[in-house]
């Protein structure tokens, strides 16, 4: 997680599946979280499945 700007943080994930076949795939989320009168909220997200 690093600080942005004001109340932004970027946030990095990982997960992990098994497909049919047996075989396992990963994915990375790439989040951009800012906090509003409501609390913090996904401004923005991008998953990249490898």
């Amino acid at each position: 997680m690093s600080e942005g700007p004001g109340d932004k943080f970027r946030v990095r994930s990982k997960g992990l599946g098994v497909v049919d076949s047996g075989s396992f795939i990963s994915a990375v989320h790439a989040d951009e979280l800012r906090r509003t009168d409501d609390g913090w909220r996904t401004a923005r997200r991008a998953v990249h499945v490898k």
